[in-house]
């Protein structure tokens, strides 16, 4: 998504702008007196000149990451006559509290685009005629928020004769429909919580869910039925659902003191929380939004939603238990069970938080910009390497379908270009790259798994790009383009020609690119391997 237009990169000049906030004041600093107009600056402002930049802003990302490194930028203030700094800061505004926003803004627009929006690192300063220096820092994965909700615990408001041993336990969340099995004794995947001695209540989720029934379980006794799922407000209000262990037919022996687990039967009878549409959402974008609102992270609510029919192809389906003693993080959750099964990496925007997508199967008509050294504008600036070979992977192995009960998985599915595995595998899949792959660099293997799949389809989906994504070496090689490329950002996928080292209308994605007032810049380029240009 092109902040600005290759058109308009060419017609008005780039400028950094710094707001610098600190001691009660927002300081407003370029590198010249000018006067600038955005949106983002809530209308017009006067910006004094007194900006030393260290330079441009890398914006380097790595499509295997689940969190970029945070941008930082060394920066030097001559504040404006008047303003004394030994003075401000002996009357305790200590510039290590200092906040800042730098902006590049191109002339003749109404948008600015942040690049940071951090903190004051490492400050120093010295006499009142001196500058100030230091570092401003982004920290856009600093994830104050925790869930569920502080008051969502087995405590005596909320449920006053709840079971033996389970004052502070966290009440569960459920997602989609955690694994299904059709075995009498299937796959149990969350606890249910005896949160009422004298009707024998069994809270399942601390909140109303899809599902009609589910099936419980007394782990000590392995008794087992199906019970219908009903809906109660615990002491602070809260909905909440809940089986009544004394409903007449199932026979699940109640003990105050027994674990229970719950099995969250199928389809059919519904699963956790509902979206929406009144159905329980299960795809892996939903997922990512649900939790983000529950963040407190700056995020740009309108990129991450627009990716969210591509994520929404990968389904989750689990339950989130938070420890009595430690609540989950939004962030932390995402970052962990969600990020590594998904061919994105987060990056930072001028809106904040969004995910780019890496097309490893991309082909020419997905191309946002040709470069072609023919042209006379764009020159190679390095000589190609590859990736490295280490990083080969042609045989994926991935666990999935999580019995949290015994806390093993009950399915694997393999993605592989080794016959030998193919045939001892009955869940192994064949793949053509990865066949040539293991030709070229014999078997390679990645053993992943995770908690929050329980579907075949899936976990194919996740195998699948793995492999396409490290089952060959890329090569890397960097070329200087002219500022109105500055439209580009990583992630993008870019055609190029290069007739001196045979490239000819290769696809390949943006891998790095500085941002600032440039007259050119080097972008560094991931060529894809396709599997076409090697021998076997």
């Amino acid at each position: 998504m092109a902040f600005w237009s290759r058109d308009l990169l060419r017609s008005g000049g780039l400028h950094w702008l710094l707001e610098f906030s600190w001691g009660g004041q927002v300081f407003r600093f370029s590198e010249q007196t000018i006067r600038a107009t955005a949106t983002v600056l809530d209308g017009e402002r006067q910006w004094l000149e007194g900006l030393v930049i260290g330079g441009p802003v890398a914006d380097t990302v790595d499509p295997f990451s689940d969190a970029p490194e945070p941008r930082s930028m060394n920066i030097t203030l001559h504040m404006p006559p008047g303003v004394d700094v030994p003075d401000l800061v002996s009357r305790g505004f200590g510039l290590g509290s200092a906040t800042g926003r730098l902006m590049l803004w191109l002339e003749g627009t109404t948008e600015a685009m942040v690049l940071i929006d951090g903190v004051v690192r490492d400050p120093e300063y010295a006499s009142k005629s001196e500058p100030v220096t230091f570092a401003l820092e982004e920290l856009p994965f600093d994830d104050q928020g925790l869930w569920p909700p502080a008051a969502a615990h087995v405590n005596a408001t909320t449920w006053p004769n709840f079971g033996e041993g389970l004052s502070g336990e966290v009440y569960p969340w459920i997602f989609g429909i955690p694994p299904i099995d059709t075995a009498t004794t299937g796959i149990f995947s969350s606890p249910g919580l005896v949160v009422n001695t004298s009707n024998h209540y069994l809270l399942i989720a601390g909140h109303p869910v899809e599902a009609t029934s589910v099936k419980v379980r007394n782990f000590d006794d392995d008794s087992n039925g199906s019970y219908a799922v009903l809906e109660v407000a615990d002491g602070s209000g809260r909905l909440c659902s809940y089986v009544d262990l004394d409903e007449v037919g199932p026979t699940v022996v109640y003990d105050e003191g027994a674990p229970y687990w719950i099995r969250w039967n199928n389809v059919a009878t519904g699963g956790g929380l509902q979206g929406p549409d009144g159905t329980p959402f299960r795809g892996a974008g939903d997922h990512i939004v649900w939790w983000l609102e529950r963040s407190t992270l700056r995020w740009d609510r309108g990129r991450v939603l627009a990716l969210v029919p591509r994520l929404n192809a990968f389904r989750i389906d689990c339950a989130a238990v938070a420890a009595a003693d430690a609540r989950i993080t939004p962030w932390v959750w995402i970052r962990t069970h969600i990020l590594p099964l998904l061919p994105v990496s987060p990056r930072v925007g001028p809106e904040g938080l969004y995910f780019a997508w890496y097309e490893f199967d991309a082909d020419r008509s997905l191309a946002v910009a040709i470069l072609d050294t023919a042209a006379g504008m764009v020159e190679r600036a390095s000589a190609i390497t590859y990736t490295p070979r280490d990083s080969v992977v042609n045989e994926v192995r991935l666990s999935y379908l999580l019995d949290a009960e015994s806390d093993n998985y009950r399915k694997r599915l393999i993605v592989t270009g080794s016959a030998d595995t193919a045939a001892l595998e009955t869940t192994a899949i064949r793949n053509g790259l990865c066949e040539q792959s293991d030709a070229l660099y014999g078997r390679r293997v990645m053993e992943m798994s995770t908690d929050v799949v329980c579907d075949g389809d899936t976990a194919g989906r996740i195998a699948l790009w793995k492999a396409q994504a490290l089952a060959l070496q890329h090569r890397l090689v960097t070329y200087t383009v002219p500022r109105d490329f500055a439209h580009l950002e990583p992630g993008n996928v870019v055609e190029i020609t290069d007739a001196e080292v045979n490239l000819s209308a290769a696809v390949a994605l943006v891998e790095s690119m500085p941002w600032g007032p440039l007259e050119s810049f080097d972008v560094v380029l991931r060529v894809l391997s396709s599997g076409r240009e090697w021998a076997t």
